[in-house]
């Protein structure tokens, strides 16, 4: 489920980023920090809520960002190959 955030993540940086107001090509480091940002936030929100209550709480948190922030960078370098030349 993360990973598919992720994704979803990575498309909405895009479109936001090729819209009429921003236009620009974004670089990895900052695609990686919104990504960082995002995923960590929501951690925290999980964190908070006590959605998980498993004895193996940062495991799981740390799939769940390295998921999230591969799915979003798997998208930046797909749409970076095929349309930022």
């Amino acid at each position: 489920m993360h990973f598919w955030g992720g994704v979803l993540l990575g498309l909405l940086f895009y479109i936001v980023t090729k819209s009429r107001f921003f236009s620009f090509k974004p670089k990895t480091t900052l695609v990686l920090a919104f990504l960082i940002v995002i995923t960590v936030g929501w951690e925290l929100f999980e964190y908070l809520i006590r959605f998980s209550i498993n004895g193996d709480y940062i495991l799981d948190t740390v799939i769940d960002v390295f998921l999230g922030i591969f799915g979003g960078l798997l998208v930046h370098f797909t749409v970076r190959t095929y349309t930022m030349k």
